[in-house]
């Protein structure tokens, strides 16, 4: 009975034909959601031991305050080391580290710059172990961002998927002649 269906209506000493179609489709769409992208600036400065001749630790997050009063803190411990004396003069100890800003923004993003050391206010190391940057302070950003949700995917999705079916229609359309019957309902994906 199958089989009878399936025929029916088709002069049988005609040849079926098959036509293929293919289509290539692309389509931007807006995305609805929102997303806060934040980083915090960072950098090198060289910290001085103009203090003493023994290596000093600073502990991770020790704060450094520029000269326009921007946070930075160290992402981990650090031995300063101490300084020599040269000539009778004290030459303080150094060393290179990287600092990162305590909030996230382009406000962060400063040029070279003196630091101090906030715990050690009232005390002689406060102007004895400071820090300086020599290259500015970089890639502090906070800006809200487009994202895309999974309602946007399923929109996009729906909208496309009638919009390919139908222009494969039209094209499958345009290959068959004028005494051909086109049966949509044959039609495989």
């Amino acid at each position: 009975k199958t089989f009878e269906y399936w025929f029916k209506g088709i002069n049988v000493e005609e040849p079926r034909i098959i036509i293929e179609a293919e289509n290539s489709i692309s389509q931007e769409f807006t995305s609805s959601g929102k997303i806060l992208k934040e980083v915090k600036a960072k950098g090198l400065i060289k910290i001085y031991n103009a203090y003493s001749t023994s290596p000093r630790t600073l502990v991770e997050k020790t704060r450094f305050v520029s000269a326009d009063g921007k946070l930075f803190r160290t992402a981990k411990n650090i031995t300063l080391p101490g300084g020599y004396y040269e000539k009778g003069k004290l030459v303080p100890g150094t060393i290179d580290v990287e600092v990162l800003a305590d909030e996230s923004g382009t406000s962060y993003n400063i040029g070279p710059s003196t630091f101090s050391i906030p715990g050690f206010v009232g005390t002689a190391m406060y102007t004895s172990i400071y820090g300086k940057s020599f290259s500015a302070m970089e890639g502090g950003f906070r800006e809200e961002l487009p994202q895309v949700t999974e309602e946007d995917l399923d929109s996009a999705k729906k909208v496309m998927t009638e919009r390919v079916l139908s222009e494969s229609f039209s094209a499958l359309e345009k290959k068959i002649d004028q005494d051909t019957i086109f049966q949509k309902e044959l039609v495989t994906k």
